[in-house]
């Protein structure tokens, strides 16, 4: 393994343009807080999956961008304050092949609006 140069060192972590992916999400926990006897919380808990296409903007020494196959497990969380609203935290490590197998270890925090 060698070391990057300066011009690498400066260039975003895998230098993503856009990401096509179909995602999958398996609930196999759920469960309800009681705070007080006044309030009850309900929340779930994901596996998640997504596989796809990377797509990676031009890279050091390329004068063109590229695709990479892509996949990403994970592990979700959702906190249910109404019947249509949650808030959902998320921590995935998304693999790509990019010079070898590289990774980045994401942590995503959003709202759920259910219709």
């Amino acid at each position: 393994m060698r070391r990057p140069d300066a011009s690498q060192l400066k260039q975003l972590p895998g230098n993503f343009t856009a990401l096509g992916a179909l995602q999958f999400a398996w609930s196999p926990v759920y469960g309800k807080l009681n705070f007080f006897g006044e309030k009850v919380l309900h929340f779930d808990t994901a596996l998640l999956f997504d596989g796809g296409v990377l797509f990676l903007g031009r890279q050091v020494g390329s004068p063109n961008g590229r695709t990479a196959p892509e996949i990403s497990p994970g592990l979700g969380q959702r906190f249910f304050f109404t019947r249509a609203f949650a808030i959902a935290f998320e921590l995935r490590d998304m693999l790509y092949a990019s010079g070898g197998v590289q990774n980045q270890l994401l942590f995503n925090l959003g709202f759920t609006f259910l219709l």
